[in-house]
């Protein structure tokens, strides 16, 4: 198959990669055409392929597939009630949460695309299992996860997206190295992490007081036999600095503000004997301390930018900027279609400004038109930043992106050494 003119570079590698390797994770960086080398790859195989992907992004991969393969039979599935027998489809389209009342579509298909594939990341979850079987049992003949953030937080992540890859059925010995070796994440975790064991305390209700053991896995070891394990199943590209608009970050620091009152109220929260802690419940105060200097600080940014996107890891702060600017606060809690709404009127300049927690609004939307994001507050998970600092960049855009990062308390401080003591060991796994 001779791919189109407009294919990058990058494409090349994906397609190239996708077509040796039958079994594979495509991990290109947001925006460098990673749905368009796996329709490419359906149309050179000219087989069924089953696009499994997060509800919100079936109509786009309709409009994607429709736009590299106009002459495809696309079937979409959103609902329950929707699902029947395919017999005349190239594709079928639907969600993580809806294929597990499809088995037979992997009985079906040829071909399974999963896109986000670090959705599957938690091996103990539903729709995880669920697809580790449906795929291993119907022995697909061609499968590749797509993603621009294979890990988002620690190695042990890679233990089930790179599981997926070994249920090849053309593989013998191969697969049952791996898996013999690695049966679940936990083996796979303590090969390739190091183990911290913590001791909590923990206070029931009665007021009775005791111990509990935490342990988790950190850091990165065993670097050449984890890259030996990836060869075949894996391939990352990373944007060329000319791919995609650069990006630059502002740090905004709450103790150069001029308002004095605003000042006063922030630190008088961190005056306390718990304030330097980064308790869930601490985080969330924390962060809506900031709320008020946020609001200052959009209302000035507004006065020289058309547009901006305002994110925070918690509802809480979303929910009062959003009130403060008269504009939905964009949450877990709204429906897919409503956020892509939203989405589509923010591109088209029908409004200018979109509220958002960290989690809801950080994959699969197209965002840049905004030049422009504001950072409230941060999360822990460096891959989570990653997406959402994506999706104001696009393939031929030049005028740089600015990252606005409030920064103002203990728990900012100690975030940002943990994600970039995070992403040290992501790089380098990757």
């Amino acid at each position: 198959m001779k791919l189109p003119k407009i294919a990058t570079k990058n494409q090349h590698l994906m397609f190239e990669y996708g077509k040796k390797n039958p079994y594979s994770l495509l991990c290109a960086e947001p925006r460098l055409g990673k749905s368009a080398c796996a329709i490419w790859l359906q149309r050179l195989r000219n087989s069924n392929t089953l696009i499994v992907c997060p509800s919100y992004l079936i109509l786009n991969w309709k409009k994607e597939i429709l736009k590299w393969s106009p002459d495809a039979q696309v079937t979409v599935f959103r609902k329950g009630k929707e699902i029947y027998d395919v017999c005349d489809a190239d594709f079928v389209v639907t969600s993580y949460d809806l294929v597990q009342k499809a088995e037979h579509l992997f009985e079906w298909c040829d071909t399974v695309i999963a896109d986000e594939v670090h959705n599957l990341k938690s091996i103990k979850a539903k729709r995880t299992e669920f697809f580790h079987r449906a795929l291993y049992e119907n022995s697909v003949k061609y499968f590749h996860g797509l993603t621009g953030t294979p890990l988002k937080n620690r190695v042990r992540e890679f233990y089930s997206l790179l599981a997926l890859t070994y249920y090849d059925p053309r593989l013998q010995q191969s697969k049952a190295d791996f898996l013999d070796l690695y049966p679940d994440e936990i083996s796979f975790a303590e090969k390739f992490s190091f183990r911290q064991q913590y001791e909590v305390k923990v206070t029931t209700k009665r007021g009775a007081q005791f111990y509990m053991p935490i342990v988790k896995y950190e850091g990165l070891r065993n670097l050449p036999e984890l890259k030996r394990w990836l060869e075949g199943r894996y391939i990352r590209i990373r944007a060329n600095k000319d791919d995609l608009p650069p990006i630059s970050y502002l740090d905004v620091l709450i103790s150069d503000s001029p308002n004095q009152k605003l000042l006063q109220s922030f630190n008088a929260f961190f005056s306390g004997e718990d304030s330097h802690l980064v308790r869930p419940d601490i985080k969330v105060q924390a962060a809506m301390q900031k709320v008020p200097f946020t609001i200052k600080y959009v209302e000035n940014l507004m006065e020289t930018v058309d547009c901006c996107l305002v994110y925070s890891d918690h509802k809480e702060p979303v929910k009062a900027i959003a009130k403060h600017f008269k504009v939905p606060a964009i949450t877990g809690e709204m429906p897919g279609t409503k956020r892509a709404e939203l989405v589509r009127d923010f591109q088209a300049g029908k409004i200018n400004m979109l509220c958002a927690t960290i989690g809801s609004l950080k994959e699969g939307a197209d965002l840049f038109r905004a030049k422009d994001i504001v950072l409230s507050d941060l999360c822990w998970v460096p891959g989570d930043l990653f997406q959402v600092i994506n999706r104001v960049r696009a393939i031929g855009e030049k005028e740089p992106r600015t990252v606005h990062r409030i920064y103002g308390s203990p728990q900012d401080e100690k975030i940002a050494e943990t994600l970039e003591s995070k992403m040290e060991v992501i790089n380098a796994a990757t």
